[in-house]
């Protein structure tokens, strides 16, 4: 649930816990000199108790809990209204109520914006003053018809016009906050554009770089591992020619998904052009990153066969050394990648580093390469390949 749904559930509660106290007190004092409190007051507390226990145990109903508390709040204001102006004197009534209208009034209207959609708000906001002047009207003019007295009515239109202008004042306000919310959405949109691949839905090359680039800073100034993944969909042009592009656009997908399955949400996983996908993995040594890889290998081979378009993956896996850029660690990475396609593909590829390179912490340094193919479990030493031995082209 949204954070601040939650922020907005507590702060109602909080609103009940206060109010209902405060209106039990002016029913007890006031019930006997003032009906519409003796019969309105205590429906508005069962009524707040129960939006209480809405808020409290079913916090997603809070819209609907808003807009019947508008709806509930504003009848009770043109039932007192009514009550003040037709019981007697309409003029005494209004002189009582009229203090309460020039705050009431412009509440209501901001709750309305609150709770409602800017053009919904604007429709509720414009009815209620119109029918609560139509009730003071209907009252005020025949009696100053009778006494000749129009000081009421001219106060009625006086109010009127306050109110017209809070009311514009607000609905600018709305159309401020609908059209900054407007260019914010705009501007996710245009930033999910800039930085996904549309169709795979992950994140593209320019995102990956960005974050590639961040990682290395912080593994370079923390001394934490940082492992890239880099994996190609082996023979993919034949799954073109032989299928489709469509039916290629449907295993890309698919890869997505499931490698994007077996990663954290500190990882980052995208399409680096093609069929070739890059993983950044923080905090993750070599052996670490091998697995991970092993994994993705797997849920690829598997993915693919059940969607009925079998696809395997190669995959380089490259560990950061001290000093190395991010382009440094995607060429090593495409480098063994390489080497797992000449080895025969559907492998993964990993080093040691060289003794020549300054590794990051607890990184060994043998010189030795490791290679994992599938059926050997993914154990060091299996498929060793030197890592100063040139990579075959496949």
């Amino acid at each position: 649930m949204p954070t601040r749904q939650v922020r907005r559930s507590r702060a109602y509660l909080i609103g009940i816990a206060i109010g209902v106290p405060s209106i039990i007190g002016i029913w007890l004092t006031q019930r006997a000199d003032d009906h519409v409190v003796g019969v309105t007051y205590p429906v508005l507390v069962v009524y707040l108790l129960g939006a209480g226990w809405v808020l409290r145990y079913r916090p997603h109903l809070t819209r609907a809990v808003e807009r019947t508390t508008f709806a509930a709040v504003s009848l009770l204001w043109l039932l007192r209204l009514g009550f003040e102006l037709h019981r007697g004197d309409p003029v005494a009534g209004w002189q009582q109520v009229t203090p309460w209208t020039f705050i009431t009034l412009p509440l209501l209207a901001l709750l309305g914006y609150v709770v409602h959609d800017t053009a919904a708000a604007l429709r509720r906001t414009v009815l209620l003053p119109l029918v609560s002047s139509v009730l003071s009207l209907s009252a005020l003019v025949p009696a100053a018809t009778a006494t000749g007295d129009w000081s009421a009515v001219i106060e009625l239109v006086r109010y009127e016009v306050y109110l017209m202008v809070t009311m514009v004042f607000v609905h600018a306000l709305a159309l401020h906050k609908d059209e900054a919310a407007r260019i914010q959405l705009e501007a996710e949109r245009l930033r999910l554009l800039a930085h996904h691949d549309s169709l795979t839905g992950l994140p593209n090359r320019r995102y990956l770089e960005e974050v590639l680039e961040r990682n290395v800073a912080s593994a370079d100034r923390a001394g934490r591992p940082l492992s890239v993944l880099l994996f190609d969909l082996d023979r993919f042009k034949e799954v073109n020619d032989t299928h489709g592009h469509a039916a290629g656009d449907l295993v890309l997908r698919d890869v997505a998904r499931s490698v994007a399955a077996h990663t954290r949400p500190l990882d980052a996983v995208g399409r680096w052009g093609g069929e070739e996908f890059l993983v950044v993995l923080p905090d993750t040594d070599r052996e670490a990153a091998v697995a991970v890889a092993e994994r993705m290998r797997a849920a690829v081979a598997e993915g693919t066969a059940a969607a009925g378009v079998p696809v395997t993956a190669s995959f380089g896996v490259a560990q950061y050394w001290s000093g190395a850029a991010a382009a440094d660690l995607v060429a090593e990475a495409d480098q063994l990648l390489y080497a797992a396609k000449s080895s025969g593909r559907d492998a993964v590829r990993s080093a040691w580093l060289p003794a020549a390179r300054a590794p990051a912490a607890g990184v060994p340094l043998d010189g030795t390469a490791l290679g994992t193919t599938p059926g050997d479990g993914g154990s060091a030493g299996s498929g060793v390949e030197r890592r100063d031995e040139p990579a075959q082209q496949p």
